[in-house]
């Protein structure tokens, strides 16, 4: 269940916003002879429901139900006290309530007038089994087809997640990402830790993931801690967040002591440009730019890297990544997140951070720099 404050600022998310990316699925439904098209939601797989109409639940599940003359009707499985807060945070012409989901998204099926009911789905194959058995039963004239490319074309035009809300998320995770690692001096993980979630949480942070590795020299190995670890001469923290809807990963390998040796401070410089300057449109071009830098990193190699963005129903999808060299980017409606291991003569590095886009986007401020420093859109 997701802890943080969920709230719908109409200057960060405009309504007039969901409203163009809600036209534009029905103009596309209609275009393909569509009745209907459905958007499967739930903790794991927010990001369709809330690009569409920024709706997150906080636990449960629903399905967005979206046809021409009904609108857009989310089928939920929460209860009805909570209507009032779903209605205030998302725009929606029906909420159904209701412990059947099944039999919630049959009933708000259109007719069909004789017809096969053609009914599409972003990501189909995601869509519970349980869901599909009981609708089939009720309505077996429904004929499901895949419809994640209407998704992708009426995200498209507006860019994807606004400016406001990316800058906003980027603030908080660089925050708390400072706030971790100035408690790394006391030599204990919980402090760490705690540090960095009561920072995100206190600046609206709706959910807050946070992984460690306690000693980088010994085990790079990024992970949850229970209860509390030592920490050795290196340490590397991962802030992945939620804000609006947005999901983005932020991470820095430091030095406890505070005083970063020349090697780590080279290569966070180092990793700050790769991400101004590397593109994120393919896994061959961004493997040809990372390679590129590399000599001007003397004695690093690469170990993996993994680009990850909101695609259809995950907040952080794995776009593209170092072990598959050959697969093309998939369409992502929030700046992509690199994150990037490398190794030389003195030990590992992690970093992750945002990749900038070629828009004029704004930068957050990096790990330990204060917010009116901000100038760009990557950080780390």
């Amino acid at each position: 269940m997701r802890r943080g404050l969920m709230a719908w600022s109409h200057d960060e998310v405009p309504p007039a916003l969901l409203e163009r990316r809600m036209a534009a699925l029905v103009a596309g439904l209609r275009e393909r002879a569509l009745h209907c098209v459905l958007v499967y939601t739930d903790l794991t797989r927010p990001a369709a429901v809330s690009a569409l109409t920024h709706f997150i639940p906080y636990w449960s599940n629903g399905v967005l139900v979206v046809a021409p003359d009904a609108g857009a009707t989310l089928v939920a499985t929460m209860s009805r006290r909570v209507a009032d807060w779903i209605h205030s945070t998302s725009r929606l012409d029906r909420l159904v309530n209701t412990l059947d989901l099944g039999q919630g998204v049959s009933d708000a099926l259109p007719a069909a007038a004789g017809a096969a009911l053609r009914v599409g789905v972003v990501e189909l194959a995601g869509l519970p089994d349980g869901v599909v058995a009981v609708v089939r039963r009720r309505r077996p004239d429904v004929r499901f087809e895949e419809a994640g490319d209407l998704l992708d074309a009426a995200l498209a035009p507006g860019g994807g997640t606004p400016q406001a809300v990316v800058q906003r998320a980027l603030a908080i995770a660089g925050s708390a990402l400072a706030a971790g690692l100035e408690q790394a001096g006391r030599g204990d993980a919980a402090a760490v830790l705690a540090a960095a979630e009561g920072t995100a949480r206190l600046a609206g942070a709706e959910e807050v993931a946070l992984a460690l590795a306690p000693d980088m020299r010994s085990d790079p190995r990024l992970r949850r801690i229970e209860g509390t670890a030592a920490l050795g001469r290196e340490v590397a923290l991962q802030v992945t967040l939620a804000y609006k809807g947005c999901w983005l990963r932020l991470a820095r390998t430091a030095a406890p002591d505070g005083a970063a040796p020349p090697r780590l401070a080279r290569t966070e410089a180092w990793f700050q440009e790769l991400l101004a300057n590397s593109p994120a449109d393919s896994p061959e071009r961004l493997t040809a730019a990372i390679d590129a830098a590399l000599p001007r990193l003397p004695g690093a190699r690469v170990e993996s890297w993994r680009l990850e963005g909101a695609r259809a129903g995950l907040a952080l999808a794995t776009l593209a990544a170092s072990q598959w060299p050959s697969r093309g980017v998939a369409t992502a409606t929030t700046p992509p997140t690199l994150s990037l291991r490398l190794r030389d003569e003195e030990g590992p590095w992690f970093g992750a951070g945002v990749i900038a886009t070629r828009a004029g986007a704004q930068q957050a401020p990096r790990a330990g720099a204060p917010h009116a420093a901000a100038t760009g859109v990557s950080s780390a």
